[in-house]
């Protein structure tokens, strides 16, 4: 009897150790998250700040590690860049051009594959807590925007339109910390960093672009909320 409920123990142990631990027995989540920047720490014009609109999936592939896919979406009506509007400061307040009367919309959409790599804690039979984040992703961007151009050689430049896109591939890192909350809740918060492995300047227009896109997507602070699904 002694020898059969040895052979049980010793079973149901490797069993277990086979299998891979999700959360409480979930591999699988999804989950949105609200990311925010405001433009003014890149000493970019706008008086609201960035949001990001982040809808991820992850799947757990041990219990230290998790890998997803995740998107994001941002609009934003940027005003037009410093030195645009000739001979204002930018505020109208002195009675020149008012720079927020010249806002032109920018889009960018962004996928990235995220891998998240938890620290472990004892009790915890899943990736839960604090990780680190590290991937890859692809950004596609279109970026309205107004810049000072001159007409015939004159020396009176006039704010000018313009509209370009850009495709940027880079490199994304990231921490943060979870929670389970109520079995199948998750609580998500942190911060991502964005590098992009190069930046296009094949003309004047492309380069103001990559440079919208390079900023705009540099960094987020993020909270979120999931739901873990089977």
């Amino acid at each position: 009897m002694k020898k059969a409920l040895l052979l049980v123990i010793i079973f149901n142990c490797i069993i277990a150790k086979a299998q891979v631990p999700g959360y409480q027995g979930l591999r699988f989540s999804a989950q949105y998250d609200c990311g925010i920047m405001h433009p003014a720490i890149l000493g970019r014009r706008g008086k609201g700040p960035y949001i990001y609109n982040n809808f991820s999936a992850d799947y757990v592939l041990s219990r230290g590690l998790s890998l997803g896919i995740k998107y994001t979406y941002m609009h934003y009506n940027n005003p037009a860049n410093k030195g645009a509007i000739p001979g204002g400061i930018g505020d109208g307040s002195d009675g020149s051009l008012d720079a927020y009367d010249y806002k032109r919309p920018y889009d960018q959409h962004c996928i990235a594959v995220i891998g998240k790599a938890f620290l472990r804690r004892a009790g915890y039979i899943a990736p839960v807590g604090r990780y680190i984040a590290f991937g890859l992703y692809y950004q596609y961007a279109i970026d309205n925007f107004i810049d000072p151009s001159s007409s015939s050689g004159s020396s009176q430049y006039v704010p000018k339109g313009y509209k370009g896109k850009a495709n940027i591939a880079g490199l994304v890192f990231g921490v943060g910390r979870n929670f389970i909350v109520a079995d199948r809740m998750i609580i998500d918060f942190g911060a991502t960093f964005s590098i992009p492995f190069f930046v296009p300047s094949d003309t004047r227009e492309t380069d103001i672009v990559a440079r919208d896109v390079f900023y705009s997507n540099l960094f987020q602070l993020h909270l979120g909320i999931g739901a873990l699904a089977f």
